[in-house]
């Protein structure tokens, strides 16, 4: 409904009907000027059409006759006579629907950014006004919870597991990434309401409405929560919990989640059960070229298959689906492996990443991953790295052939496995730097975002 200005106010409409600008407090739902877009144009009622230019923040640049709208800085006069778009003539149009939380969010959005950044505008004095329009509002309990968050320092370290972790795949490999874990006390989660003042890692997993409110709990409380994020390969968890997380650890890149300054990314790491503290087999000692074991009933995996088995040398076990009683045991799997030199890599079920990519890399091997979909998934996070990628599984035979040929197959090995080693304590350190770290980040939240995770799936 609102039409808000780079110095947030909002467009109104005059006593002789010209465009003004009006502070928040002074607003009235007569005065604020109503508007609809019809094709390539927005149109203000009693007013006229403007044409319109939405920058990559958003925001939109109004035009006549390719002249722009332009608020100043006095506060109340609007003009149309900008050759050129600058910053005051940006406007944040916000939507008919959700109109409360949108306005509120905008405004205290626009406050928390200027008041952690110093700015000289007294924009705690717009978060009152609003509290008055809104009292109800979640953004608006924000103003004084940051006051007081930027304020404390806590000094005791604590551990809450808020799934089953210990039927979870990714046991062990959390003890290897994480592995000051044990060092804190773990504690049991009767009511979340008791825990107040800590630093908190929170191991979770199939995060939904229910458990956000466990997380507005704690973040209200003054607790600096570092979340580890697992097991949400279809994007379906409830993001809004990262917005009381002072950093967000999880897997499986997505680049909307990307985009936000509080998450990052780290592998899915290798199942349970699969590493073993030996060196890997030698290659003049391994036995196939190349193996696969799994479902190829989904995604490429039949191309990848048909393709694969074209190369010599290679050893398949084809299972029903994933961890179905037909697959190989983790012993077996993993000891197939570790007797072979490159491993295909196809897309798990949603998510191109999978467990059997750093599994290939933990018993020795060269992995092919595939990486299409027109996305880049892997380099955001595992950064420079030897592995070889693939989008197209009919080229796989000749992406094999040449290393072979060239003569690089013990050195890309070598290199693989060498990274792979290196990235482990980098990541590890990375993590354990931020939680060292929690205190200072405990204002530089995510910035309240909202997720449209659905546009990412296929």
């Amino acid at each position: 409904m609102p039409i808000i200005t780079h110095f947030g106010t909002v467009l109104c409409l005059s006593e002789h009907g010209n465009i003004e600008q009006k502070k928040i407090e002074d607003c009235n739902e007569f005065n604020i000027i109503r508007h609809y877009f019809k094709k390539d144009k927005i149109f203000f009622l009693n007013i006229g059409s403007f044409d319109y230019q939405i920058t990559k923040q958003g925001l939109y640049n109004l035009s006549q006759n390719n002249l722009f709208l332009s608020s100043s800085n006095d506060l109340t006069t609007v003009t149309c006579d900008r050759e050129k778009a600058l910053d005051w003539e940006n406007y944040y149009i916000i939507p008919d629907e959700n109109y409360e939380t949108e306005l509120s969010k905008f405004f205290t959005n626009r406050a928390l950014k200027e008041y952690q950044f110093c700015y000289t505008s007294n924009v705690l004095a717009t978060l009152d006004n609003l509290k008055k329009i809104f009292p109800n509002s979640e953004y608006l309990k924000r103003k004084n919870n940051l006051i007081t968050r930027s304020n404390i320092f806590n000094t005791e370290n604590k551990v809450i597991i808020n799934c089953n972790l210990h039927h979870m795949f990714e046991t062990e490999w959390l003890q290897e990434i994480i592995p000051f874990l044990d060092k804190y006390e773990h504690l049991e989660i009767n009511n979340a309401s008791t825990i107040k003042n800590k630093n908190l890692i929170i191991i979770d997993s199939l995060i939904n409405e229910q458990k956000l409110d466990f997380y507005k709990t704690l973040y209200y409380n003054n607790n600096n929560i570092l979340l580890v994020h697992l097991s949400d390969e279809a994007f379906k968890d409830e993001y809004r919990c990262y917005e009381y997380c002072n950093t967000v650890w999880r897997n499986l890149w997505n680049p909307i989640l990307a985009s936000y300054k509080n998450v990052n990314f780290f592998p899915l790491g290798y199942k349970a059960g699969f590493k073993r503290d030996i060196n890997n087999i030698k290659i003049k000692h391994k036995k196939y070229t190349w193996f696969f074991a799994g479902d190829i009933k989904k995604t490429n995996r039949q191309i990848m298959y048909d393709n694969m088995k074209n190369i010599d040398g290679g050893y398949y076990h084809l299972t029903s689906y994933f961890n179905s009683v037909d697959a190989l045991g983790v012993k077996e799997y993993r000891e197939y492996m570790e007797n072979s030199i490159f491993i295909p890599c196809p897309a798990g079920f949603v998510h191109l990443d999978s467990f059997r990519i750093y599994e290939s890399l933990e018993a020795g091997c060269i992995p092919i991953v595939e990486n299409g979909r027109g996305l880049n998934c892997f380099t955001p996070y595992l950064g420079k790295n030897p592995i070889p990628f693939i989008d197209n599984w009919n080229n796989v035979h000749k992406l094999i052939k040449n290393i072979i040929d060239e003569g690089k197959v013990e050195q890309l090995m070598q290199e693989c496995s060498e990274w792979w080693n290196n990235y482990k304590i980098n990541i590890s350190n990375k993590i354990k730097e931020d939680f060292n770290n929690i205190n200072i980040t405990n204002i530089n939240g995510s910035g309240f975002c909202d997720l449209d995770i659905t546009k990412f799936i296929e």
